[in-house]
C-alpha cells in the first residue's frame, strides 16, 4: 500500500496493484504527452477511479466538503490534487524499490 496526504489534507492509500493496471499506465501516457486539455480531464477521470477505487468519491466529497454552503466540486482543484497524488506515489514507488 501507497498511503499519503495532499497539501490540501485529503488523505489516501492506493494499493500497488492498481499501478500497474493498462488504464493507468494509459492515462499517464496521455498526460505525458498531450496539451490536450479534454484528454487531460479524460485521463485524470480514468487515474482517479482506477487508483482510488472505492475512494475516488470519497476525493470528490472531501473537496466539495472543502466548499461549504458552495454546492460545487471545482475541476482544478480535483485535477490539481490527483497530479499531487500521482506525483506522491510516484516517489514512493521509487523510495520503495530502492530499499
Amino acid at each position: 500500500m501507497v498511503n499519503g496526504k495532499t497539501s490540501n489534507g485529503f488523505k489516501f492509500s492506493i494499493d500497488e496493484n492498481r499501478l500497474q493496471d493498462i488504464r493507468v499506465v494509459d492515462a499517464i501516457a496521455t498526460l505525458d504527452t498531450t496539451d490536450d486539455e479534454i484528454k487531460r480531464i479524460s485521463s485524470l477521470t480514468t487515474l482517479r477511479k482506477v487508483m482510488l477505487g472505492k475512494d475516488s468519491d470519497r476525493l470528490l466529497d472531501y473537496i466539495h466538503d472543502k466548499h461549504g454552503d458552495e454546492d460545487l466540486i471545482p475541476t482544478k482543484e480535483v485535477m490539481d490534487t490527483l497530479t499531487e497524488i500521482i506525483k506522491i506515489v510516484g516517489e514512493k514507488s521509487k523510495e520503495i524499490k530502492n530499499s
